[in-house]
């Protein structure tokens, strides 16, 4: 007999703002969803109001040291693991679920892991705020490439934006934990490829939509790579070319990444940034990882 399902939520702080992360928090208290919360930084007064109105103590961790988005993931993990939870919802701090979603993504995986299906996760179709409210525009749609057919309204996907992502504690348990050393960017895109590696799937329920904003707003059109400040920058560049190095990274996804890095690269180098983008590559080449270099920001 399958042992019943605890779900938790889980989100890493960053300077969140504070009406969209309370907007998160309710939607998630109005489904009976409890909060695991990592401070990564120190929150304003309103932030800390929500977090206090919605996170209990013991729900808690980190001191506000910034040590990076995946150890604040691999924290929440086994917080929620040693309070007994069997699953974790994993959200961004500007990211905001629709009521009941959370219990739609489980039903899906409870029903996929009964007909046999290795999961390491589900998540939800991620939509710019401005589909469902045009007065915040200016966020690009995410492209997602499936790797196969649906089935049951389900898409396999290589990896799963960790914003709004159901998994399993006991799969991540088997999978490993997130790349600390990305600290940023880079961090969900390793875990799947390494989760696929070993035989867990990722999945994307077409019908379960969830507002996210991804990466920074811009003019229409803007490349995303345009619209990244040079040390979110250098994070993307240099883990980019770290997971190309990967083992178990596949042949094709190799191909298709590199294509995509070399017309980034080329258009980066026109617009007068090459010092940044020689020395994001040559660190993730040399797997020179962890926090960004101190002059980043001032390297262009």
């Amino acid at each position: 007999m399958m042992a019943e399902a605890r779900l938790a939520a889980g989100v890493v702080l960053y300077r969140p703002e504070a009406e969209v992360l309370r907007r998160q928090f309710t939607v998630l208290d109005q489904d009976g969803v409890p909060v695991f919360a990592c401070l990564n930084s120190g929150l304003d007064d309103a932030a800390q109001r929500g977090l206090d109105a919605y996170v209990p103590p013991e729900f808690r961790m980190g001191d506000g040291h910034n040590r990076g988005l995946g150890a604040g993931l691999n924290l929440l993990l086994e917080a929620a693991s040693a309070a007994g939870f069997t699953h974790l919802l994993l959200f961004d701090q500007d990211s905001e679920p629709g009521p009941g979603m959370a219990a739609a993504l489980l039903a899906r995986w409870t029903r996929r892991t009964a007909a046999g299906a290795r999961l390491a996760g589900i998540g939800p179709s991620l939509v710019p705020p401005a589909s469902l409210s045009p007065a915040e525009g200016g966020y690009r749609p995410i492209r997602y490439q499936p790797t196969g057919a649906a089935h049951d309204g389900l898409v396999p996907l290589a990896f799963l934006p960790t914003s709004g992502t159901l998994i399993g504690l006991r799969e991540a348990r088997a999978i490993g934990p997130f790349r600390a050393d990305y600290f940023i960017d880079g961090i969900d895109v390793e875990w799947g490829l390494r989760a696929s590696s070993l035989g867990y799937a990722s999945l994307l329920a077409q019908d379960v939509t969830m507002l996210h904003r991804w990466g920074e707003p811009g003019d229409e059109g803007q490349a995303q790579i345009l619209r990244l400040g040079p040390v979110r920058r250098y994070y993307y560049l240099r883990n980019a070319i770290a997971n190309l190095r990967l083992g178990f990274t596949p042949l094709r996804w190799r191909f298709e990444t590199a294509a995509r890095l070399a017309v980034q690269v080329i258009v980066l180098i026109m617009r007068g940034q090459a010092r940044g983008v020689m020395r994001a590559l040559r660190d993730g080449w040399s797997g020179r990882l962890g926090p960004a270099p101190d002059d980043v920001g001032r390297v262009v």
